[in-house]
């Protein structure tokens, strides 16, 4: 069947969500299939999360603690992370330390911040709650291997392009590190582990990444620092 030519005016016809546009258009197809996996995962995790008595949140910072490197092991990265503000991981962080499941120390690097860092209760707690994404890794497990690469390489791409048009932060993988150089061939090396980088193997969230774009990513920091402390200054 040749394919027609949606004709869209303005407002919610533009929307990618209209059934309309996204029956023609695969930018809209691919927009919608991303949203609906996001509230699959967002249900699955809500409903493992629940059995514990916490929230969907306090879930996603557990095992955030869980998995992340000590560096983004703190309330102001948790935020960035989860794209939430900072009072609303505090309340939660200070939920989850009332139930025994999170500590807090002072950084020595830094004693104006502090360290978060699971107890032994809180450990065994984000391992049950993990395993929601289980079921799910073993359904792309049968997807075979070299569909699972162009998937994993197409989402990476949208990721890219959607830095590219200051839509996202870069993430902590191979694509937007500073180690990572593309050779002729279009394969990718680290230099910082000193290997070549397949597909299969490419790291998403990396506790050796340094982002290319540091000189960007400091002044950014900078202008939001500058930012928090005149409205500090400003209230008080």
């Amino acid at each position: 069947m040749s394919e027609e030519k949606v004709q869209v005016r303005t407002g919610v016809d533009e929307n990618p969500f209209n059934p309309i546009l996204y029956e023609y258009e695969a930018e809209s197809k691919i927009i919608t299939l991303i949203d609906k996996i996001s509230k699959i995962m967002k249900a699955k995790l809500w409903e493992k999360a629940k059995k514990y008595g916490i929230t969907e949140t306090q879930g996603q910072i557990i095992l955030h603690l869980l998995f992340s490197p000590e560096g983004r092991k703190n309330i102001s990265f948790i935020a960035e992370e989860l794209g939430v503000s900072k009072p609303t991981i505090s309340r939660a962080v200070d939920n989850l330390i009332e139930k025994g499941l999170v500590e807090k120390s002072v950084n020595p690097s830094n004693r104006r911040s502090h360290i978060l860092s699971l107890t032994p209760k809180g450990v065994e707690m984000s391992i049950e709650i993990s395993g929601y994404a289980k079921d799910i890794r073993k359904a792309i497990g049968k997807i075979e291997k070299e569909k699972k690469n162009e998937i994993l390489l197409s989402l990476l791409l949208i990721i890219s392009k959607m830095v590219e048009n200051n839509l996202a932060k870069p993430i902590a993988s191979c694509i937007f590190c500073t180690f990572m150089a593309e050779a002729k061939d279009g394969s990718m090396f680290c230099s910082k582990l000193n290997t070549f980088i397949k597909p299969e193997i490419i790291k998403i969230d990396c506790s050796y990444f340094e982002s290319k774009i540091p000189k960007q990513e400091k002044e950014r920091k900078k202008r939001k620092s500058k930012a928090e402390r005149k409205s500090q200054v400003s209230y008080s």
